[in-house]
């Protein structure tokens, strides 16, 4: 019907304004205390509680949630041992397509650590293969444990998709800093535009 597509389109917009609204962006207090936080059980050797890793390869890596459950494929990147070449097939709703989207990814601990994890969480997370049991029936926990391990460290944190853009602010501030900001968040969050990534440049690190 004539008008019904522009109207999604306008309402998509709106929420997305209201999504990332400055006022209610992550504060960052201390990066590398939030770092050491909450990606510190990466560093263990052993499989760890999904409710410590969750948060900690969202963190790391920028990855949206059904990315960490399923959809990303993952693999090192020769002579970058802090890095990931990301292959996802998620497009914004995380609904899948064809079109692969690649990106190198710098990631805020070592690869072998993200990788070692990540493999634990997905043998644990089997049975979660689709965007509806990651982000609808296992919603509630995300928020619970990625809320209960950010704690004070990070102001307005509301949802575990704010992990993308700590994660896109932090990476910036050590790995961007030759290139525009917009331009850096489209790359490793693989967005289509740099209008869309603008949006996850409103995260504000107070000691900046």
């Amino acid at each position: 019907f004539p008008g019904i597509k522009q109207r999604i389109a306008y309402n998509q917009a709106k929420a997305g304004k209201r999504k990332f609204a400055k006022d209610s962006l992550p504060i960052i207090l201390d990066p590398d205390a939030l770092i050491k936080q909450v990606a510190g059980p990466l560093k263990l050797h052993f499989r760890q509680p999904g409710k410590k890793i969750l948060p900690a390869l969202l963190l790391v890596s920028g990855l949206r949630v059904s990315d960490v459950y399923f959809g990303a494929v993952v693999e090192p990147v020769p002579g970058e041992p802090d890095k990931a070449l990301i292959t996802s097939r998620l497009k914004p709703g995380l609904r899948v397509k064809g079109e692969e989207k690649k990106a190198v990814v710098p990631l805020l601990c070592p690869f072998t650590e993200f990788k070692r994890h990540l493999d634990f969480f997905r043998a644990e997370f089997k049975n979660v293969d689709s965007s509806e049991k990651a982000t609808g029936s296992r919603g509630k926990s995300n928020k619970q444990w990625c809320s209960e391990a950010i704690g004070n460290l990070c102001s307005n944190f509301t949802r575990p998709h704010h992990m993308r853009a700590i994660y896109a602010k932090i990476a910036y501030s050590k790995f961007g800093k030759d290139e525009h900001e917009a331009t850096f968040v489209q790359r490793v969050l693989m967005h289509d535009t740099d209008k869309a990534a603008q949006a996850y440049s409103h995260v504000m690190i107070v000691q900046e």
